[in-house]
Parts: structure tokens; C-alpha cells; sequence
């Protein structure tokens, strides 16, 4: 796998007011542009590309291919994956509808390959191997044999925005006690648990917040 750290783009869309074509949004933000790995870095890892946040995988595509381009002067990675948004490939290789089922579906909401992401770690990506990845987590081996919806990732968001609901078992890192257990964007400021029991407040630059900590409950206010 290439394991992509997405954390910042993620978190903005979890800020828009509304966020339209998800999907393409997704597709945008995990895909490029990254710093170069030479083919032989990456032999044996174009299998999937994970985008992470909050040590959690929340885009997931398989990868077509590889190209190389020039982004802000300089010369990027860029991925071709198996998406139906993606602009890179051919209008002939995409269905007519969205897909029902996404083959690289079941790593949404499972845990960051390779541990929470480490300071100054290769610009925000890692190689991991699938299998080194299975041994890890070996609970996640029966996912890649079934059928997710290509919705898992949609689903997921609407979660961590507080819109919506999802079966807690099928999102593996939300699944476990010291999990994320809450996600409420407050007039943009967001409040999170990391894995390890960490509380995590993201407040905008600008704006003023107020933090009460009662022995129930966490809140911040604007």
C-alpha cells in the first residue's frame, strides 16, 4: 500500500457547509501531488492508496498506475486509480452509473498502516505491505473477501460530521474502545479522540473559542 497523510485537506472539507461530488473530492485530495519515489521504492506497493486522518483510513482506491508531473514547479507523483471521478482515465474505462461496490471499499474506517503518522515522516507518505498490514490487524483479513458499498467513505464523512449514522462494525477503527468516539464541527472548530485517548481540538486561526471540560462531557464553543 501508499499510505497518504490527508489530514489537512480532509479536515477543510469536513468544514464546507456542504460538500458537493464527495467522491471527486476524494479522489482529489489522496491522489497527488506527493514527493517522487523512484519505480523500484515503490515495487510491490501499488496495490492501494489510503488516505489517512486522525489514524484512521478514510479514502481508499486501487491503483492503476503511476505518472509523474510537474505541480508548482516542481516534479510530483500522481496516481491513477481505479475510481469512477477519476480525470485520468479514459471516459470508455468508466460505467454509466456510479458502482454499487468499490473493490478497494473495505479499508474504509480501518486503522493507519504502520502507526500514527511520525514528525518530518517522508512529507506525509509511507510504503506499507498488504500482508505485513493483515498480520497487524488480522481481524481485517474476511473484509477483503466481501462486498462494500462504494458508498463506505461517504458514509464515513457523514459520520464524522456529525450528519448521519453508520454501523459502528463495519468501520474497524471507530469499532474499537479507545477509538474515535466523537466528531462535532462547531462553527469550524472540531473535537476529536485519537486512538491512543488523545483529545484533539482543531480551532481556525481567528477564531475564539472557550473550552469547558466537565467530567462527562467535552464542549468548545466559538
Amino acid at each position: 500500500m501508499i499510505v497518504v497523510n490527508v489530514a489537512h485537506s480532509y479536515a477543510e472539507l469536513l468544514r464546507r457547509d456542504r460538500s458537493p461530488l464527495l467522491s471527486f473530492e476524494f479522489n482529489r485530495i489522496t491522489t497527488g501531488h506527493w514527493p517522487l519515489m523512484s519505480d523500484s521504492t515503490m515495487e510491490g506497493f501499488t496495490d492501494y492508496l489510503v488516505g489517512t486522518y486522525n489514524d484512521m483510513i478514510v479514502t481508499a482506491f486501487k491503483i492503476v498506475s503511476v505518472t509523474r508531473e510537474e505541480f508548482e514547479g516542481k516534479e510530483k507523483l500522481k496516481f491513477v486509480v481505479d475510481d469512477f471521478y477519476n480525470p485520468d482515465r479514459s471516459r470508455e474505462s468508466f460505467p454509466e452509473s456510479t458502482r454499487e461496490v468499490d473493490p478497494a471499499a473495505w479499508l474504509i474506517g480501518s486503522p493507519i498502516p504502520g502507526g500514527s503518522w511520525k514528525k518530518g515522516e517522508a512529507r506525509g507518505t509511507r510504503r506499507y505491505p498488504l500482508p505485513t498490514y493483515l498480520k497487524d490487524h488480522p481481524e481485517l483479513t474476511e473484509r477483503g473477501e466481501r462486498d462494500f458499498p462504494a458508498a463506505m467513505a461517504e458514509n464515513l464523512f457523514a459520520y464524522l460530521r456529525g450528519d448521519g449514522r453508520v454501523p459502528i462494525e463495519d468501520f474497524p477503527a471507530l469499532d474499537r474502545s479507545s477509538a474515535i468516539s466523537a466528531f462535532r464541527p462547531v462553527g469550524g472548530v472540531t473535537v476529536s479522540r485519537q486512538p491512543d485517548g488523545t483529545v484533539l481540538i482543531v480551532i481556525p486561526s481567528g477564531t475564539k473559542a472557550q473550552l469547558i471540560i466537565d467530567p462527562d462531557k467535552l464542549v468548545a464553543a466559538q
